[in-house]
């Protein structure tokens, strides 16, 4: 089960309890997200080049691949120095290693397209199978209410093909949507509810499929929400300090699949 922050997460069903009391009409939270899906967003063609190989010149790479959304793709950080996927690079190069890093992770992205995007990096890295894959995925699933089952049952899919493939596979869900400063309350409100309701999808397909699991919203949440500036400047996606913020959330783990990849 998740261990969403208890007192932001009862603030939100408080806050939608209240909704559900003030505002009888679901006219307001339609309008809300039809213009939450016409708002000013960055494009993501801005996302930053990955640096392929990194570390010793010597030694067998340990080789990386990125998969999922926008956070995924680094899709506001600005350069590549302060993506999420150099931000990984440079711990596992911290700790010796030689990185050959590839991402095949598409901004907007849905969990379901996830697993296109496996088969994709299963097909090109056949005599030469990646060691680690990142995955990062769930923010589009919030705001469109994609089904937890299918989420559930999507990413046990998509796991296993590349557990069964010898990848070790690290899974960051969705960041807290409660706090995103590009949409206001009610909606808000709701995208927090859902955020919780994701990630237990998340967590629950990604153990079903042998990843190891990095909880974004337990362990980013409270820094999203008190902290505007980790935010770009169409107020959903990260800034390159909020790219921080979740590469030393996501780190530890990914250092660790390192490790025990090394190790067999």
């Amino acid at each position: 089960m998740i261990r969403m922050n208890p007192i932001r997460f009862a603030a939100y069903g408080a806050a939608a309890g209240a909704v559900a009391g003030v505002f009888a009409s679901a006219g307001i939270i339609a309008g809300q997200a039809i213009a939450a899906r016409r708002r000013p967003s960055l494009d993501p063609r801005r996302a930053p080049a990955m640096v392929g190989d990194q570390g010793p010149t010597d030694g067998t790479p340990l080789r990386l691949v990125m998969l999922g959304d926008s956070i995924a793709a680094s899709v506001g950080a600005g350069s590549e120095r302060a993506s999420l996927a150099g931000r990984l690079i440079r711990a596992l190069v911290a700790d010796g290693n030689r990185v050959a890093a590839r991402t095949v992770a598409v901004p907007n992205s849905y969990t379901v397209d996830v697993k296109i995007q496996a088969s994709r990096a299963l097909i090109t890295s056949e005599s030469d199978p990646y060691d680690i894959a990142v995955i990062v995925v769930g923010a589009m699933d919030v705001c469109a209410w994609t089904s937890p089952r299918a989420i559930e049952h999507v990413t046990a899919r998509t796991i296993t093909a590349l557990v069964n493939r010898g990848i070790r596979v690290v899974l960051a869900t969705t960041p807290d949507m409660g706090s995103v400063p590009c949409v206001k309350p009610p909606l808000r409100w709701l995208w927090g509810l859902r955020t919780g309701q994701v990630t237990e999808a998340q967590i629950n397909g990604a153990l079903a499929g042998g990843a190891e699991v990095v909880n974004l919203a337990e362990l980013t949440g409270d820094a999203f929400s008190g902290d505007a500036s980790l935010y770009a400047e169409d107020g959903f996606h990260p800034s390159a300090d909020g790219y921080r913020i979740i590469a030393d959330a996501i780190a530890p783990t990914v250092r660790a699949a390192a490790r025990a990849r090394r190790a067999v």
